[in-house]
């Protein structure tokens, strides 16, 4: 018995290592033509940078996913003449992330930490020159 349950999980293992093991990279079109998305994915999940287009042709977002999930930095962006950052979301794991907002002119407009979308401890709130107006405090 022992031995089947080690057979078992060792094909369950090289199933789930191979169908995630051979990457290649995808370009998504809008109707018009414009490029829409890059994207690297296997079989079965997105493994792999990606980058996502305004139809203007500006970055709307651009990121990394391993196994299926969003890891390390994200970037998202204005669709606006200089293609401006406006927000940054650094994931730590499946649920914390630290996000930075940003006014167009490039400064922080607020920062802090959440856990499944919702803001926890404090989020500080600065003005257009880089000062902290605000300190939000969140459970």
């Amino acid at each position: 018995m022992k031995r089947y349950l080690r057979c078992f999980s060792a094909l369950i293992f090289l199933f789930l290592f191979f169908s995630c093991a051979k990457s290649k990279t995808h370009t998504t079109y809008y109707m018009s033509g414009e490029t829409k998305a890059i994207y690297t994915k296997n079989k079965y999940c997105f493994d792999g940078d990606f980058v996502i287009y305004y139809k203007s042709g500006n970055k709307k977002r651009a990121g990394t996913f391993e196994n299926n999930k969003l890891v390390g930095l994200t970037s998202y962006y204005l669709d606006n003449e200089n293609n401006t950052l406006h927000r940054t979301s650094l994931r730590s794991n499946d649920s914390l992330v630290f996000n930075v907002i940003f006014y167009p002119n490039g400064t922080i407009m607020k920062e802090g930490y959440q856990i499944n979308q919702k803001k926890i401890s404090e989020w500080k709130v600065y003005n257009q020159i880089g000062e902290v107006i605000q300190v939000e405090q969140n459970p």
